[in-house]
C-alpha cells in the first residue's frame, strides 16, 4: 500500500517531512482559533497523518 502512496520517493525523507510538519499543538491552535471566530472546527486532521507515520516506521522495520 505504502508503494502505491509514494512509488519511489524515499520513505525515510517523507517520515522525516511529516515527523517536521505535522504537530498535535498545531490542530490544537487550529482549533481554537475556529471557536474565536464562532466556527465549526473541521474534524481533527491528526490522526491520519499519525497513521502515514506509524506505516512508515513499520515498513522501514520490515
Amino acid at each position: 500500500m505504502l508503494s502505491e502512496l509514494f512509488g519511489d520517493a524515499d520513505r525515510a525523507a517523507v517520515l522525516s517531512s511529516l515527523e517536521a510538519g505535522i504537530e498535535a499543538r498545531a490542530e490544537r491552535c487550529r482549533t481554537l482559533v475556529a471557536r474565536v471566530r464562532g466556527q465549526d472546527a473541521s474534524p481533527d486532521a491528526t490522526e491520519e497523518p499519525e497513521w502515514l507515520k506509524r506505516a512508515l516506521r513499520t515498513a522501514d522495520l520490515a
